[in-house]
């Protein structure tokens, strides 16, 4: 085969399909890194929002009745 006689000789041998893979693979973790990051930062925002229409003290009372 053409593998053996590149070998044989010295010459590199490229499998695109490796390549391929790596930058799908890669691609695949920024895209799902950058919708983690989206997803946090939009609950973050909606909890702080949520936390600052309650009263200070939230909640729990403190006094007794």
């Amino acid at each position: 085969p053409l593998e053996a006689v590149a070998h044989q000789r010295g010459w590199p041998v490229v499998v695109f399909a490796r390549t391929r893979k790596r930058v799908v693979r890669a691609t695949s973790a920024g895209i799902g890194a950058v919708a983690m990051a989206t997803g946090s930062y939009a609950l973050g925002r909606r909890h702080g929002r949520a936390n600052a229409r309650r009263p200070l003290g939230g909640r729990l009372s403190l006094r007794s009745s």
